[in-house]
């Protein structure tokens, strides 16, 4: 499970082009390094190192200013494939080829059984375009006009109520923070550590979830909590910013290993640089 909200403008009056939040909930024993400049210097972001899907990434950035993210779309423990392609690697693929957002997900449109489901965004920055795909509910690629939006794991700005009730706050900590950066992040980071239980009447599925993974997994921020593969909740924030002169800043929040149900111990970080003027 994971949670992203999007803000992204072409009006330049405004301060950033783009703000995007982004909480990512995963098995709190799943092997991850934080985010940092991978090898080629061009790629930010975290790694997933799970023995088979080492490499793939939720979340990444690049100097050029293309920017990837992934969500899961809850389906049916049932319905899951364990041999399925990793999906940390679409993010990835996407950072490192020079096709624009809309061609890279074309062919993923083709192989969409290949994966189980999930709802990626492909971004960049020189071009304004953002563009989303899922591989569930026989979803076309649609291009997102500038705008608010919300995804976890459903679709796109489908009424969740931790999607609603974040997306609102979102909008209310843009309108009041944004000529403000350290405090419009710290009001970010605040706004994704809500851990307001939000079922039952949230809107969602219940498939074949066990109770009180839906419960625990209806907040923006999911508070650790055990299933049969160990502990899970909320292990990363991160924040991206993208002012008009193309300044980014990139905040994460992460739990230190090893983490354990109930003792938080975070460690922030923080990446500032300017796009490259050539893509």
């Amino acid at each position: 499970m994971c949670l992203l909200f999007l803000s992204f403008s072409s009006d330049t009056s405004q301060p950033y082009k783009l703000v995007l939040v982004f909480n990512r909930d995963e098995l709190y024993s799943r092997p991850t390094t934080p985010a940092q400049f991978w090898d080629d210097d061009n790629i930010l972001a975290g790694m997933d190192m799970e023995t088979g899907k080492n490499g793939g990434t939720w979340l990444g950035i690049t100097r050029t200013g293309r920017i990837a993210t992934l969500t899961n779309y809850r389906q049916k423990f049932s319905d899951l494939n364990p041999k399925a392609q990793g999906r940390g690697f679409l993010v990835v693929d996407y950072l490192h080829c020079d096709l624009p957002p809309e061609e890279y997900l074309k062919p993923l449109a083709e192989t969409r059984t290949h994966f189980n489901g999930y709802n990626i965004l492909t971004i960049e920055l020189k071009s304004g375009k953002v563009f989303y795909f899922s591989n569930m509910e026989g979803r076309d690629i649609q291009q997102l006009t500038p705008g608010i939006y919300g995804l976890s794991n459903k679709t796109v700005d489908d009424p969740w109520a931790k999607v609603v009730h974040g997306k609102q706050r979102f909008i209310d900590v843009l309108q009041l923070y944004q000529d403000l950066k350290e405090a419009l992040i710290e009001e970010l980071l605040k706004m994704m550590s809500d851990d307001t239980c939000r079922h039952p009447g949230g809107n969602y599925p219940l498939l074949d979830w066990p109770e009180e993974y839906i419960k625990c997994s209806s907040s923006i921020f999911v508070r650790g909590f055990e299933t049969p593969s160990g502990g899970y909740g909320t292990r990363t924030t991160s924040v991206i910013l993208v002012d008009n002169k193309d300044h980014v800043t990139y905040v994460e929040r992460t739990l230190d290993d090893p983490i354990e149900i109930g003792t938080y111990r975070w460690r922030t970080q923080q990446f500032e640089f300017d796009l490259l003027s050539s893509a």
